[in-house]
């Protein structure tokens, strides 16, 4: 934004409730930028068995993607989740009938690692995006 006077409408970035960027996001926030998480469900590398997320699970009867799905809504993100399976794809659209309390949106959002689990966008080589 600062060599040019476009602001962007959307950046995707890696979000999920181990690496929530909250920095980036607020600067979005405050710049009117929409986020779109990118890997939105940690390629289920233990997300998806972290205690706080069983226990909605429970609560709402709802899968622990689903639970993670309704989080980032909770959040105003746009979550693209990648899945080939029919009944995952189902179940992905299945999140829009409960709302995560506040104190359960504050719980899941104190599971911040600052885990990245793709490349550092700031650190690819730009010969190795072939």
């Amino acid at each position: 934004m600062d060599a040019t006077d476009i602001v962007p409408q959307v950046n995707q970035i890696e979000v999920h409730p181990y690496f929530n960027q909250q920095e980036m996001q607020d600067y979005c926030d405050k710049h009117d930028i929409v986020v779109t998480a990118w890997m939105p469900l940690m390629r289920n590398r233990g997300l998806l068995d972290n205690p706080v997320i069983t226990k909605l699970t429970e609560r709402y009867e709802k899968t622990p993607a689903q639970i993670v799905l309704r989080w980032h809504l909770a959040h105003n993100r746009i979550v693209i989740p990648k899945s080939k399976t029919p009944s995952r794809i189902r179940e992905n659209f299945d999140i829009l009938d409960f709302n995560l309390e506040l104190t359960e949106i504050a719980e899941i959002d104190s599971l911040n690692r600052n885990a990245r689990q793709g490349k550092d966008p700031d650190k690819v080589n730009i010969g190795d995006l072939k």
